[in-house]
């Protein structure tokens, strides 16, 4: 028996060191390694044809990652067979499994349980894809695309379409700029800039359409408008230039827009306007007088009367004509920034002397005479408005008053209260051709000569209060003109005319 109990022995030993062989009635089949398995839930991205894939279709991910699609059913498939085929840039979401190893390939892949797009696909759903029957299709690619009943904008509208709606392509014109599409119930073209095709033009047909028969309204003689006031005109820059953007009658020039414009059309800075007028005057002397801010002209009969072309704040100019029957007027005014202002009036006036007051303290009691001396009767007394300087009159080779009176050999005195601070102050005149100006009847500046002056004093320890201030002048030839202020010394370095030399 020893020999027996050393072979079992030695069975024991081999069996324990070689590994179990198991015993199957068929060879064993490797068994597959176990896949985690994710949900996807509205996974967006776009969907690609694949090709020599166990699959047709590849869901490119919003973060560019590549997953082969395999529909649950014979109907998923067909929808994601339809939504890709309605164009590569058309976004949807897929809900289903990831097979992150495949199951078909070695690729991710996703068994879609769902799948949506925000478009349509035609009006019948997404069981007539383009790709299964071979029909060319457009999408609309705009919010609203107008349906026309030819190739071109001179057809009319037969109908609209929305965003992502899919219609049937059945024919084009020959330059395929216009496709004609049958959806559903409405039958016509639309242009080539608001679809995207998946079409091979090749195998469309050219059609063509009789042109559109154009109705011609019936012509209207126009009728020329009249203005029962004055025709304004607006315009949109600061020069007059173009066509006006607004035309308006309007009964009077009177006009305060502070910081705003004169029509929702003009902007509020840089704008012009013309007035237009034809006045029957009334025989007689007139004053015209203009307030503005920022610059204005004033023509009678195509003279130019006043004339302040400049940007500005808040002045007045004043200019007296003799006046009979109809005259044109126009004026002009422009507008730079910040407020915005214009009046324009007139009044008639006698060779009388003014009220003992002016409007204002500040404005001036003229009175004109036909001489350089002021010597005799004033052939004119009237008021002079205080300006954006306290005197500032230019007639340029004109007259102050034409018919009263002359252009040349005339002279001036101006007469006006104004109230001082006690202290030092520098007058200053700039005047063609001579000017002599007081305070109190106390004489600060002096130069009574011809030609062209510009000149200043100093008056010391004026006191506090109204002064009375006069200014003589007159007129030899040629430019006439006469502007004078002043300022105090102390704050001459701040004070508004201080340094005013133009």
């Amino acid at each position: 028996f020893r020999p027996r109990q050393l072979l079992l022995s030695l069975a024991l030993i081999v069996a324990f060191i070689m590994p179990a062989v198991p015993v199957a009635a068929a060879p064993a089949q490797p068994a597959p390694a176990r896949q985690e398995t994710e949900p996807i839930f509205a996974l967006p991205g776009v969907l690609q044809r694949a090709r020599n894939m166990p699959f047709d279709t590849y869901l490119l991910a919003n973060d560019d990652q590549q997953y082969g699609l395999v529909g649950k059913t014979p109907d998923i498939e067909r929808e994601i067979t339809a939504f890709r085929d309605a164009g590569s840039d058309v976004e949807v979401k897929v809900w289903g499994t990831l097979y992150p190893n495949g199951r078909l390939s070695n690729e991710p892949e996703i068994i879609v349980s769902d799948i949506q797009s925000d478009f349509q696909v035609g009006e019948e759903g997404p069981e007539a894809p383009a790709a299964e029957t071979g029909t060319s299709v457009a999408i609309v690619r705009v919010d609203v695309a107008n349906v026309r009943s030819g190739p071109g904008t001179v057809y009319p509208t037969v109908g609209q379409l929305s965003l992502n709606q899919v219609c049937p392509i059945t024919g084009r014109n020959a330059d395929n700029s216009w496709w004609k599409v049958e959806c559903a119930s409405l039958d016509g073209w639309l242009s080539d800039t608001v679809v995207r095709t998946v079409a091979d033009p090749n195998r469309l047909p050219v059609l063509v359409v009789p042109p559109p028969t154009i109705v011609q309204p019936p012509a209207v003689p126009s009728q020329p408008q009249t203005f029962a006031g004055w025709k304004a005109s607006y315009f949109t820059n600061a020069n007059l230039t173009g066509a006006p953007a607004v035309v308006q009658d309007v009964a009077d020039i009177n006009f305060n827009w502070g910081t705003g414009s004169p029509n929702p059309a003009i902007p509020s800075d840089y704008f012009s306007a013309r007035y237009e007028r034809t006045v029957n005057f009334a025989p007689g002397n007139y004053r015209f007088t203009a307030r503005y801010d920022d610059g204005v002209r004033v023509y009678i009969d195509g003279q130019l009367i006043i004339d302040d072309w400049n940007a500005g704040s808040d002045r007045t100019r004043v200019a007296d004509r003799t006046l009979s029957g109809n005259h044109a007027i126009v004026v002009e005014y422009f507008e730079a920034t910040q407020f915005a202002l214009l009046q324009f009036s007139w009044a008639i006036f006698q060779n009388q002397v003014p009220p003992s007051q002016p409007a204002r303290k500040e404005d001036w009691n003229t009175s004109y005479y036909n001489n350089t001396d002021l010597s005799g009767t004033p052939a004119l007394q009237a008021v002079t408005p205080r300006s954006s300087y306290p005197l500032d009159q230019d007639w340029g080779n004109g007259s102050p008053a034409p018919g009263i009176i002359g252009n040349d050999n005339f002279s001036a005195r101006f007469t006006a209260t104004y109230s001082f601070d006690a202290g030092d102050y520098t007058f200053k005149a700039r005047v063609d051709d001579g000017v002599r100006v007081y305070i109190d009847n106390i004489r600060v500046l002096d130069n009574w000569s011809d030609g062209f002056k510009e000149f200043q004093n100093t008056f010391r320890g004026l006191g506090g209060g109204d002064h009375t201030v006069t200014v003589e002048y007159y007129e030899r030839g040629g430019t006439a003109f006469v502007r004078v202020w002043w300022w105090k010394e102390q704050y001459a370095n701040n004070d508004k005319y201080a340094n005013r030399d133009e």
